[in-house]
């Protein structure tokens, strides 16, 4: 099994032919469910095909799966993370628009999440602190 179905650019595509440490990026397009990573080929028949309407279906062994380039989450902002608490030290809660830090603090806990509720399972995170993190 994969992770879904993906698209890489066709630049993207051509340089890492030309050169396999070529770094590509692809965007998902769905679903976010795993598919049967193995194509049910029935010669002559292609595995995938291109709908009237652009979506693509892809035949597998589990099934036939379509999907919708049109409808690609990747172009959309991510959700909004939001902070759900911070604790210093002593696991006393930091309340406010703009808590502060108290002095000698050694140890801060964040819990954080994103409203995603389209597709949970694919969000991820990076965080930074500013001032100890390089860029």
């Amino acid at each position: 099994m994969d992770d879904g179905l993906f698209r890489i650019e066709a630049g993207q595509l051509a340089g890492f032919l030309r050169d396999p440490a070529y770094l590509v990026t692809p965007k998902r397009l769905g679903p976010t469910e795993p598919m049967a990573d193995d194509s049910w080929q029935l010669r002559p028949l292609p595995t995938a095909l291109s709908g009237a309407d652009g979506s693509i279906w892809i035949a597998t062994s589990a099934g036939v799966r379509r999907a919708d380039p049109h409808r690609v989450a990747a172009g959309l902002a991510p959700p909004a993370p939001q902070i759900v608490s911070l604790l210093g030290d002593d696991n006393a809660p930091l309340a406010g628009p703009e808590p502060v830090l108290p002095a000698q603090v050694r140890r801060v806990a964040i819990a954080y999440t994103a409203p995603g509720l389209k597709a949970p399972e694919i969000l991820q995170f990076r965080y930074r602190l500013h001032g100890y993190d390089d860029d």
